[in-house]
């Protein structure tokens, strides 16, 4: 049957497998898949089976905020797939599978995410919330501090009670989608010929990644030490901890760097790639 990966800022991921030909998304208690961000409205989308191909797709029924399909701002209609990914709201990042067995694959890490928020810069943003040691990604500074649950909850009531959406920028939705998508499938893959057939880590918003001899990516070569790959709540952010040696990304040499999708790290004789599915 087909599936939703469902993610929620705060919340482990889950799987919502469905029988029905029209699913509805939103915030009323009596839709398919109840949603409580105040970024969600009463009925925000509707997931429809073609009956003469068996495909699907999504109607966005919110009149305040669209959804976006694999990065598409949708205001009306669009095609899913497998795979396809859906942002429902700021906080929600929901991922169709056409079976229940193939959705496994997308259950991703188990995280759970807390909306952050900076007094010196007003930053806003999802952080881990086994993260204690962090910082601002803007300004840098170490005062953040989490909307909590009971923030969360209230700020939702009122927006039902008043039954009324909070509206979203654009640019947040788009924000929205390039954090969450980047938090949940990215993973470094050794390039070298160390390991006869590759090696590839899943990156995870709670631990960090370590490269080194004790790492869970091993490095040889002159190096002593080791390199941390951590998520800084908008970014994959590396570190370098080498007592002896150097780190370069994307042939250049650092102690620090933020990642992206495709870029390069050589370590000793070791070289890896990050990729975001």
């Amino acid at each position: 049957m087909p599936t939703l990966i469902v993610h929620e800022t705060n919340k482990l991921a889950r799987k919502a497998p469905f029988t029905v030909k029209h699913f509805r998304i939103g915030r009323d208690p009596s839709c398919e898949l109840v949603l409580t961000s105040a970024t969600v409205s009463r009925e925000h989308a509707v997931l429809h089976m073609d009956g003469a191909t068996g495909n699907w797709f999504i109607s966005c029924t919110s009149h305040t905020n669209p959804v976006v399909v694999d990065g598409q701002l949708v205001t009306e209609t669009a095609w899913v797939k497998e795979g396809s990914e859906i942002l429902v709201g700021s906080d929600n990042l929901l991922l169709f599978s056409e079976t229940e067995q193939k959705a496994n694959s997308y259950s991703g890490n188990q995280a759970r995410f807390v909306k952050n928020a900076c007094p010196s810069c007003q930053w806003s943003g999802m952080i881990s919330s086994l993260r204690r040691d962090a910082t601002c990604p803007r300004c840098g500074s170490p005062g953040l501090h989490a909307a909590d649950a009971y923030v969360k909850a209230v700020a939702a009531a009122a927006a039902e009670a008043q039954n009324e959406t909070s509206a979203m920028d654009l640019d947040q939705v788009r924000a929205s989608l390039r954090q969450l998508k980047t938090a949940k499938r990215s993973h470094v893959e050794r390039l070298d010929a160390w390991k006869e057939g590759g090696e590839s880590f899943d990156l995870s918003e709670s631990e960090p990644l370590l490269l080194g001899r004790d790492g869970q990516l091993k490095i040889r070569g002159l190096v002593w030490g080791r390199v941390r790959v951590a998520w800084t709540g908008r970014r994959w952010q590396l570190t370098s901890e080498l007592k002896f040696g150097s780190v370069r990304v994307n042939g250049e040499l650092t102690k620090q760097a933020l990642l992206r999708d495709g870029d390069t790290i050589e370590v000793g004789n070791c070289r890896f790639k990050v990729a975001t599915d």
